[in-house]
């Protein structure tokens, strides 16, 4: 977002505002509003090819109003250069053996824009119903493939906004930009942060996290998507306590389902590590007993909860339970300092061929 055009949270989000629904609802006000908004940004650096597209097109809906004679030139051209800049890039950048055709069906542009943009070329120019019906095409490819999309994009820096105000303590501020965010915020945008805000939940004990997940997680889908990045971010670190005890929070208080985030740590060849190992066992009286039920299967050895654990057992254990990630089916990194387990009955030594982690 460095290169952004937008110099903030609050500036992208009025002007994003505006610039949709004036694509969307093109009255004279919102065109006026939505350009005045544009060309704020002009004065910064070099637009992209779809905020000047957008210009394009609401320069092309004001000569079908007020300079209808200008209108068959200014679409024709509004739609060669969006065609254009949209397949110029991925040229420049190793596409340059195919054709503008196949280019504009990587970037999911319609196909009838090509179309009506090779007749242009060739002189062939449409007539005004026509032209006018491309542009409100070209009008909603830009609402759903970039502006939209672009929303999602703006939430790093909604982010540092709120990290800014938890660092100062400025709880109005901090409320506004809350605020904002649940109005703005998707559950893919809250996931691209969700690793950022388990890291510094788990290392700073502001009560102000726990304040933003809690508004967060009124939203539908957001309290998987922030659990899912904690899990992740605790992945890269099993030994870190904070997160750690940021992710039995979540889980404890949001109601999460156990399943996913067991998976996540089958994925990374993690599930038998002492350190989730610990974090499993710890979860279990947050957890109903449907998913205890599901989660027991992935405990190898509770602290003192199985002493009747056989060397049958643990060798079944190892046959049915395969460690993804892994050379071959059923073998384990083996804790070094604990090569055996107690029973009550007897010490029964791993055997070396089936290496593995045990709590």
């Amino acid at each position: 977002m460095s290169s952004s055009v937008w110099l903030s949270w609050d500036d992208w989000r009025r002007a994003q505002s505006v610039i949709v629904e004036a694509l969307q609802d093109p009255t004279e006000a919102h065109v006026t509003e939505a350009l005045d908004a544009i060309e704020l940004w002009t004065n910064r650096q070099i637009l992209n090819v779809q905020i000047e597209a957008t210009v394009d097109v609401f320069n092309s809906i004001k000569a079908y109003v007020k300079m209808p004679e200008l209108f068959t030139s200014v679409a024709s051209f509004t739609i060669v250069r969006f065609v254009n800049g949209m397949v110029d890039a991925p040229q420049q950048f190793g596409a340059q053996h195919r054709t503008v055709y196949m280019v504009s069906l990587e970037q999911k542009v319609p196909t009838i824009l090509v179309d009506m943009r090779h007749s242009i070329t060739h002189g062939i120019l449409p007539s005004r119903p026509v032209l006018f019906e491309m542009i409100k095409i070209i009008s909603e490819f830009l609402v759903v493939r970039y502006w939209r999309t672009e929303e999602n994009e703006s939430t790093p820096m909604w982010f540092s906004e709120l990290k800014r105000a938890i660092t100062r303590n400025d709880v109005d501020r901090l409320k506004d930009i809350i605020t904002d965010g649940l109005k703005n915020l998707t559950t893919a945008g809250v996931f691209s942060i969700s690793k950022d805000i388990a890291r510094l939940a788990g290392t700073d004990m502001s009560p102000h996290w726990k304040t933003l997940v809690k508004y967060l997680c009124n939203r539908v889908g957001f309290a998987d998507a922030l659990v899912m990045g904690a899990t992740l971010q605790f992945c890269a670190d099993t030994t870190d306590i904070g997160l750690a005890n940021w992710l039995l929070y979540l889980l404890k208080n949001y109601n999460t389902d156990i399943q996913p985030i067991v998976e996540v740590f089958i994925q990374n060849g993690l599930i038998f590590d002492v350190n989730v190992q610990e974090l499993l066992v710890k979860s279990i009286p947050m957890i109903n007993a449907k998913q205890k039920g599901f989660l027991d299967a992935y405990i190898v050895v509770k602290k003192n909860a199985q002493p009747n654990v056989t060397l049958k057992t643990l060798t079944d254990f190892l046959e049915s339970k395969p460690q993804l990630k892994t050379e071959k089916v059923g073998r384990w990194t083996r804790v070094p300092r604990l090569n055996y387990f107690t029973t009550d009955q007897q010490s029964l030594v791993i055997p070396q061929d089936a290496k593995m982690y045990v709590v």
